[in-house]
């Protein structure tokens, strides 16, 4: 049915304004239209008196507004659920990652899809619920798989049916991990791909840090995967859950991967693969975010974007923005269609490192986790708007992050709940 949207006054004029939006509300464009009128309207209130808890219309945009932006609203958004840690043993939830159906699961009204967390040596299946708590828990956990490693970074790719993972086990040796998504072998090992010895940019330490499906690109990248590896970038065909290309048997550095090419000088700390093109991000710990053409084999990166600190989240929003988050405290925003003007705007939630960053499913609020807060930012306001989560600095770092596409909900690893947990938080999402 037809829905009006009416706005009261909203600035200085001899008269109210009126904001109508007249459309079929139904589908997802339809609200996104909502959303970003009323965004307009507020934009507009805020610059004549601002808004409780709301940054002022100017702030965030150049250089010199991150010392001077206010800390973000202190009302918190309710708390859905926390997991037991025992579920994980009590060791902290290392990386998660949401599925909106799994193949012979149960979907549809009623359901909320599911949820892969990581674990010291083992995986947890959560079926989510779309109660927020009320009556049932946000979370259930429903299959556990044991594993002989600890994954740090999770892609699930529901095509071929794998969960693939950055993986390390007991003796040191890293691994992207292949698990079963077909419901008769659920999270089962369906093979691993060795790190080659001759991963160039190798650094001391954990050096697999983050992997993404390259599935959807389709033609020779189909049943493909990237992982990085120090300053590389290492491709791998993994096959698919009944035919898997990677073997359980595999020893360190036995198999040559599809390609491999330097990316950075420094540890690769974050990966992106675009929903808008055939475009991969990558970000390191010197604060440098790259961009590689893949539809040629990649050699050196298209566009180059450079941030304070270790670059802990990327993330591409529509085909001409892109998020990034870094030690630096900021989160900001680039056009990709000027690479080199530097940010059009940024959002500093409470000037602490930013630890994850995870986008909403409209793309119109990002989830940042801080080492001193959990906030939403509002993407769709000129000024990127903080509103606060969970106030205060969480019992333990935030390990993971990222939103139930069905619910809206925002679902944190450690901080608030603690070692072992996973709490889902019912945002605010921008108005």
């Amino acid at each position: 049915m037809a829905s009006s949207v009416h706005i009261p006054p909203l600035q200085p004029s001899s008269g109210p304004q009126t904001v109508t939006c007249d459309i079929v509300l139904g589908t997802p464009e339809d609200i996104r239209q909502v959303t970003t009128k009323l965004q307009a309207a507020l934009a507009l209130a805020q610059q004549r008196w601002g808004a409780a808890g709301r940054r002022p219309a100017s702030a965030g945009i150049g250089p010199a507004a991150a010392a001077a932006a206010p800390m973000a609203a202190a009302a918190a958004a309710p708390l859905c659920w926390t997991t037991d840690a025992a579920d994980h043993n009590g060791d902290p939830v290392t990386s998660m990652a949401y599925l909106p159906q799994v193949a012979g699961l149960p979907g549809g009204e009623g359901h909320a899809g599911w949820l892969v967390s990581s674990s010291r040596g083992l995986l947890n299946l959560w079926e989510a619920s779309p109660s927020g708590g009320r009556g049932e828990a946000a979370l259930m956990c429903m299959h556990s798989q044991g594993t002989d490693y600890t994954t740090v970074c999770l892609d699930g790719e529901r095509s071929t049916r794998m969960l693939l993972g950055a993986s390390m086990d007991r003796s040191g040796n890293e691994w992207v991990s292949a698990s079963s998504l077909e419901v008769e072998t659920l999270l089962a090992p369906k093979g691993r791909c060795p790190m080659p010895h001759s991963a160039a940019s190798k650094i001391q330490g954990q050096n697999c840090l983050a992997v993404a499906s390259l599935h959807s690109f389709g033609g020779p990248l189909a049943e493909t995967v990237v992982a990085s590896y120090g300053g590389a970038l290492v491709c791998w065909s993994v096959g698919n859950a009944s035919k898997p290309a990677a073997s359980n048997s595999a020893t360190p550095g036995s198999a040559a991967p599809k390609a491999l090419w330097k990316a950075h000088d420094a540890l690769i700390t974050a990966l992106h693969k675009s929903s808008f093109g055939l475009s991969l991000f990558s970000g390191a710990a010197d604060g440098k975010v790259h961009m590689f053409n893949m539809r040629e084999k990649p050699s050196r990166p298209t566009l180059e974007f450079s941030q304070q600190g270790r670059i802990t989240g990327i993330s591409q929003v529509n085909d001409s923005q892109l998020l990034t988050t870094a030690g630096d405290g900021r989160l900001m925003v680039w056009d990709l269609r000027n690479a080199s003007a530097g940010p059009v705007k940024f959002a500093v939630p409470d000037a602490r490192p930013i630890v994850r960053m995870a986008v909403s499913p409209f793309a119109d609020s990002a989830a940042v986790a801080t080492t001193g807060g959990l906030y939403t930012v509002d993407l769709l306001d000129s000024a990127c708007s903080v509103h606060t989560i969970a106030p205060g600095a969480p019992r333990t770092p935030i390990t993971a992050l990222l939103w139930n596409s069905a619910t809206s909900e925002v679902v944190a690893a450690g901080g608030p709940g603690g070692p072992g947990t996973i709490s889902v938080f019912k945002a605010r999402l921008g108005f």
